[in-house]
């Protein structure tokens, strides 16, 4: 007998298929029936739940590949600020950035290296099977998977250390890569544009990236460059996919700054035309032209090579301080200029307030500084642990990375909540509103895809990507993952004044068949770690 029937709602299953009125059938944690309304059969009712979906939309839960939501989840277990816009999975670990493998040798560096994310961390575990373990204890509400960061494998063998690794060194990191995919690391991420990935070499990533083939797993790219260089990075992660065999995915394609506006279609043809030739990559995107990153990585990559105390050090030498601030000065047009350039939290300043949600510009002007020196002193009053958020690029750009046919939806957010520890800051309102705000902006504003081509993208092309198995779609013997809501009051409302935020017209989630969120309240926490 089912346990739960949700009717009368308009079904778009996640496959890019035109959306039907249909019912849902669940028994378990599993779908165990669909009828679309004029083929509908009498239906067992007694005992089961009924859900009313008329008048609503019911998908898949949205799955997003590209979070770092690893580096809260145990603060948030109920995942508040992503399970409140339909998100039911998420994969977190990217940019280079994860919470394992853990070396005790070099944790103070680890720690530094993540101070930017919010939250306490117990670092408890070694690799990924113990950190998945962890999250699996707090009883998740959504599900939940993760890379393996190259960054973190490179601070637990090398530190900080700028140089390249010898063949002792890659082979150890070579095994901490197959260790952690081999406890259930979805794959691996690159961070190359922040230290200590930005310090390695061609031959350490292709090492790395062959491994990851070796299981069969796909490879995360945050590129060199954003910016001036931005096609010339997307080329690099196509020769490197066709001479490893990796199957890769290209983080947050963009191209920042005003000088480089539109060269992210050059960079779509290069992708498009590689695929052609038989090259496994794709991308994501978020729907914002603001990005959220950490001052630091405006630095010189020699500079803050060693952290954040070598850097002081070297700065006190008046000839590096003052190259370092010529080159802040030629790299804020990328970022959009100091005015666009926002701090949003700096955790270890004893009062953040000071400048948080202000602009650089703004700081400096208080200060009586330059901006470029007001970016070296508050880099290192708040110990690199400074996040910015910088208006820098195109909306069309943007949608035309969300029209490309190889794109998919990640928020690059993480778990947040409107109360406690997570709630201070001004972080970027992705964390809060990254996928309503697709639906909504994307598709019903720009018309730049339809509802049911902005749902694939968001459900089972991610899931099918990183190797989820029976999540994504709303099918006969799949996860009973499901999203439910009003497309005409569906509405991202954080901002990016106001981010904390929850979305509204979230009607109903369900997670591995159980009602999740319901009446504007997490009714219960079902979600399930993915070791894949």
């Amino acid at each position: 007998m089912h346990r739960i029937v949700v009717t009368n709602g308009l079904v778009v299953d996640g496959s890019g298929n035109q959306a039907y009125p249909g019912d849902i059938y669940i028994t378990g944690d599993r779908i165990s029936g669909i009828c679309r309304e004029g083929s509908r059969e009498q239906a067992e009712y007694e005992g089961c739940r009924v859900i009313d979906a008329a008048g609503l939309v019911v998908t898949p839960g949205f799955v997003d590949i590209h979070t770092h939501s690893d580096t809260t989840i145990l603060s948030c277990p109920s995942a508040d600020s992503k399970l409140r816009q339909g998100i039911t999975t998420e994969i977190g670990g990217n940019c280079g950035y994860s919470l394992f493998p853990v070396a005790q040798s070099h944790l103070k560096e680890l720690k530094e290296f993540l101070s930017i994310f919010p939250g306490e961390r117990s670092y408890s575990w070694t690799g990924a099977g113990e950190f998945l373990d962890c999250i699996e204890d707090a009883a998740p509400a959504i599900n939940f998977g993760t890379y393996v960061g190259h960054s973190a494998v490179r601070l637990a063998v090398k530190g900080f250390e700028r140089s390249a690794a010898n063949v002792e060194e890659l082979a150890e990191m070579n095994a901490l890569v197959l260790e952690a995919l081999d406890e259930g690391a979805v794959g691996l991420s690159l961070g190359l544009a922040y230290p200590p990935g930005s310090f390695a070499r061609d031959s350490e990533l292709y090492t790395l990236m062959k491994a990851t083939a070796s299981r069969g797993k796909i490879v995360s790219v945050h590129v060199r460059d954003e910016a001036n260089s931005c096609v010339d990075s997307v080329q690099w992660v196509i020769d490197a996919a066709r001479k490893t065999g990796a199957s890769v995915e290209i983080s947050h394609l963009k191209s920042m700054g005003k000088a480089n506006w539109g060269k992210v279609k050059r960079s779509l043809e290069l992708i498009s035309e590689a695929r052609e030739s038989g090259v496994d990559i794709t991308v994501d995107v978020y729907p914002y032209i603001a990005i959220n990153t950490v001052l630091t990585s405006l630095l010189p990559a020699d500079v803050i090579s060693g952290g954040i105390e070598v850097a002081k050090r070297k700065l006190q030498d008046r000839a590096t301080l003052q190259r370092t601030l010529e080159h802040l000065a030629k790299r804020s047009g990328s970022y959009g200029g100091w005015e666009n350039v926002v701090v949003a939290s700096a955790s270890n300043l004893k009062h953040p307030e000071e400048v948080v949600g202000k602009s650089i510009a703004e700081i400096a002007a208080t200060r009586s500084k330059s901006p470029e020196q007001t970016t070296v002193d508050i880099s290192l009053e708040s110990l690199g642990s400074t996040m910015i958020v910088c208006f820098s690029m195109n909306e069309e750009d943007v949608v035309e990375v969300f029209k490309a046919p190889f794109s998919m939806a990640g928020s690059d957010g993480k778990i947040l909540c409107t109360e406690g520890p997570l709630s201070h800051g001004r972080p970027h309102p992705r964390n809060y509103g990254a996928f309503p705000r697709i639906i909504k902006w994307v598709v019903k504003q720009k018309k730049a895809l339809t509802l049911e081509g902005a749902v694939r993208k968001m459900t089972s092309m991610p899931a099918e990507r990183v190797g989820i198995e029976r999540r994504g779609l709303i099918k006969v013997g799949n996860y009973a993952d499901l999203t439910i809501f009003s497309l005409d009051e569906l509405s991202d409302m954080a901002s990016f004044e106001n981010p904390h935020q929850y979305c509204e017209g979230i009607k109903c989630i369900i997670v591995n068949g159980e009602v999740t969120f319901e009446g504007g309240k997490i009714a219960t926490r079902n979600g399930k770690v993915l070791r894949l």
